[in-house]
């Protein structure tokens, strides 16, 4: 939250688990729907890279 955004809960470990074939849980691609402009996506990417 510290860059503006809101991520919701992770799921369960099995509810992770059941989706990842069809689409799981993702912080970066809830970032990516929220972020304005490549850029404001870029500085979140930089802050918090993923692995």
């Amino acid at each position: 939250m510290a860059l503006g955004y809101t991520i919701s809960e992770p799921p369960t470990e099995e509810t992770f688990a059941d989706s990842y074939a069809t689409g799981p849980w993702s912080p970066f691609n809830e970032v990516a729907d929220q972020a304005t402009t490549q850029q404001a996506w870029n500085e979140a990417n930089d802050k918090c890279p993923q692995a």
